[in-house]
């Protein structure tokens, strides 16, 4: 059930018993509230749009960082296997 027509019906019913013509009054306040409903839902849209864009840079940097620091491990890793293959080398060829 729509309140808003049901009241502005009744509403507009009652003043013409009373002989004023609020129709057209009544209409335009109507159409100011939903204007304003409409505005106010565009308004929270944009703040969860702006919400979602500021988690996604964040999600960003956080990747980035970790990338950087899986790179310098995966270095490390790297350096460990070469010094592991010359000792290696060194104990195979009988050199110290």
């Amino acid at each position: 059930m729509d309140l808003d027509n049901l009241w502005a019906g009744r509403f507009i019913s009652e003043a013409t018993k009373f002989g004023a013509a609020l129709g057209p009054q009544v209409g335009l306040e109507r159409e100011r509230n939903n204007l304003e409903a409409y505005w106010n839902k565009v308004i929270d849209a944009c703040k969860i749009k702006q919400n979602i864009l500021a988690y996604e840079k964040e999600k960003e940097r956080i990747q980035l960082e970790h990338l950087r620091k899986l790179n310098e491990i995966d270095k490390k890793i790297e350096t460990e296997n070469i010094e592991l293959i010359r000792n290696s080398n060194k104990w195979k060829d009988g050199n110290s």
